[in-house]
Formats: structure tokens, C-alpha cells, sequence
């Protein structure tokens, strides 16, 4: 499992913003973080994420993100 940070501009009452790369990690992060967390997954629910393009949306959103998680599996959108 990776993560990724950019510079913090977070104070300790902000919620993280955080994106998951596939569904167990979201939960993962979840339990985790708990109330502390915003977390966002990229593929959603039933799609295959070895086929899965990301929109010019999402990779907007990862970009202001404060982590994106994945877990390695070499899925190209995780590069």
C-alpha cells in the first residue's frame, strides 16, 4: 500500500481529503480515520479497476486531494 501527500495547508480541526484507489482501501481508511477523513473512491462500486479510465473530474479532484491511497496492484491509473 502507497500513499501520497502534497504540502499541508490542514489545521487540526480540517478533515482530510483523501482518495482511495478501490473499495477495500476506502473502507480501510475509513476505520481508520474515522470522523477524521473525507474519503473518496476512484473506482466506483462494480467496475473493474484493471479497465477502469478515470475522468478529467476525478484527476481534478485527486490533484486537490491531500492523500491518494492505493495499493499497488499496477493498475495504470494508480501510476
Amino acid at each position: 500500500m502507497m500513499g501520497g501527500c502534497k504540502p499541508g495547508t490542514t489545521t487540526s480541526g480540517d478533515t482530510l481529503k483523501i482518495i482511495a484507489s478501490i473499495t477495500p482501501v476506502a473502507d480501510f481508511v475509513e476505520q481508520i480515520g474515522g470522523d477524521k477523513v473525507e474519503v473518496t473512491l476512484m473506482v466506483p462500486a462494480g467496475a473493474d479497476p484493471h479497465t477502469y479510465e478515470p475522468t478529467p473530474g476525478q484527476m481534478v479532484f485527486v490533484s486537490e486531494a491531500d492523500v491518494f491511497v492505493k495499493v499497488g496492484s499496477g493498475v495504470d491509473y494508480e501510476e
